[in-house]
């Protein structure tokens, strides 16, 4: 059975008492020029006292073993070992898994907890006696990517939508037809607009691509336009009197994002608990989807990153969560710093329903009331936040924009983020014992200490965490 969190804990204290046995693990995958395979290692030797047929993990690590989690990433530092093998200078390692384990001697191989993954980067030999093992962030990976249109089949095609979109304009095909594109699920229009008035009557069209990609879909007006044709995008159906629409939140977009890029971006259980509002993208030429997902996640108050799993965390710092441990002044080395001071919001204004084709009110029909021609005229819809404040003088009034559709969703987000700087929040910084190996980003631990009025302890959310494994010591950011 294997060790539980709060036994992993207890020995990481042992740690820092200087009692334990403590090993890293390496486990680096590779093609030796005939098949996958993996190459064992580590900084103190290892092999599993409860199986005897297990890998011997050779003692070649030369330098500290450091796992940089940040808010938005998690990272390796360049690992350098021994060789004892010249044949593994021609062992293609690059694109492959690489793992790192912390655990104790006399443990199973079982009990050992991850602390890092990433795909090899640079394999390369400084000297003769020696590798190094290089890793990028893999968000460049997975982010960097070309949004392909209209999936990868023979009718890829753009405009392309996802989502939830308001006053988007596709592409002219015919003097009365208009096109856009979407994944392989329908999305239809929610109302169609000449010069900003609404037209009915026209039908709707689903051509699949042939290649299971996704759709073409065609909106046929019943006589040529006067000016420009913009539509609202939702997926699903609206057969009359009740429409089928479907949700349009983040995981659901994320999954269907997938489907159109080389490669797909493993997704976490974060997803399953993040905020469920509407949103959309559009992309009226090829984009990235580091712009896509960027984009959603802001509008969420959410953090991307690849966590030491390999998968998509989507992160939302937040007060009031519960405490993991308790930490005190003997688990701090040397001083706290305060880094950073956040003032409270004076005023904060949030955008929503994003207008994908702005349209001046001089190009639009003299029939569109005021209010609609100034809704078809601004990228967003606003909702506003308002407060004194006193001894923040030169605090100044904040904005942000988001992908959020409807305005409930968009008064609850603002809500949230005005409620999380009702007061001022801080940044400290202090290098932590081998007790914060535990403590995951967005972790909330309750730090006592003689010093820095925190007598009375204080709670704290866990924004960085640099682990050195080799020394059993952790650079942290933290917020409160």
């Amino acid at each position: 059975m294997a060790i539980s969190d709060s036994d992993f804990r207890n020995w990481l204290q042992q740690l820092s008492n200087g009692r334990g046995n403590p090993v890293v693990l390496i486990e680096a995958k590779h093609h030796d020029g005939s098949s996958v395979k993996t190459l064992y290692l580590s900084d103190a030797g290892y092999e599993d006292p409860t199986d005897i047929d297990a890998p011997n993990y050779k003692p070649v690590v030369l330098n500290e073993v450091v796992i940089d989690e940040v808010l938005d990433s998690s990272t390796i530092s360049a690992i350098e070992i021994k060789n004892l093998d010249d044949a593994w200078r021609n062992y293609r390692f690059i694109g492959y898994d690489f793992h790192v384990y912390f655990g104790d001697k006399s443990w199973p191989r079982s009990d050992f907890r991850l602390q890092g993954f990433n795909k090899t980067a640079g394999f390369t030999c400084p000297h003769p006696d020696k590798y190094r093992f290089e890793f990028d962030d893999l968000r460049s990976i997975y982010f960097d990517q070309l949004i392909n249109g209209n999936g990868l089949g023979a009718a890829a095609g753009l405009p392309f939508v996802f989502g939830r979109v308001f006053n988007f304009e596709p592409l002219r095909t015919g003097s009365d037809k208009f096109t856009y594109y979407t994944p392989n699920i329908i999305a239809s229009p929610e109302a169609v607009r000449d010069n900003g008035v609404a037209l009915s009557g026209y039908t709707i069209n689903f051509i699949a691509d042939g290649t299971g990609d996704g759709l073409r879909i065609d909106v046929q007006l019943t006589a040529p336009p006067s000016g420009r044709v913009t539509i609202d995008i939702r997926p699903g159906v609206p057969p009359n009197p009740n429409p089928a629409w479907l949700s349009s939140n983040l995981k659901y977009l994320l999954q269907q994002m997938n489907a159109y890029m080389q490669i797909s971006i493993p997704l976490g259980s974060t997803l399953d608990t993040a905020p469920t509002d509407d949103i959309g993208y559009a992309f009226y030429q090829y984009g990235s989807a580091r712009e896509m997902l960027t984009e959603m996640c802001d509008s969420l108050g959410l953090n991307p990153r690849i966590n030491n799993a390999g998968q998509l965390d989507v992160i939302q710092i937040s007060d009031g969560g519960t405490s993991t441990r308790t930490v005190t002044d003997a688990n701090v080395r040397g001083f706290m710093s305060l880094d950073a001071r956040e003032p409270p919001y004076k005023q904060l204004e949030l955008g929503y329903r994003r207008n994908w084709a702005v349209q001046g009110t001089d190009t639009l029909a003299g029939s569109v009331s005021a209010a609609n021609a100034l809704l078809y005229s601004r990228e967003h819809t606003y909702a506003k936040q308002t407060r004194t404040l006193t001894g923040y003088p030169f605090v100044k009034n904040a904005k942000v924009d988001t992908l959020i559709y409807e305005s409930t969703d968009a008064s609850d987000e603002l809500d949230r983020r005005w409620n999380l700087r009702d007061v001022e929040r801080q940044q400290w910084a202090f290098k932590g014992d081998a007790t914060f190996i535990a403590d995951d980003i967005a972790d909330t631990i309750t730090i006592t200490h003689r010093d820095y009025g925190l007598s009375a302890g204080a709670d704290f959310v866990v924004l960085e965490n640099r682990k050195n494994l080799t020394r059993r010591t952790c650079q942290l950011r933290v917020w409160k």
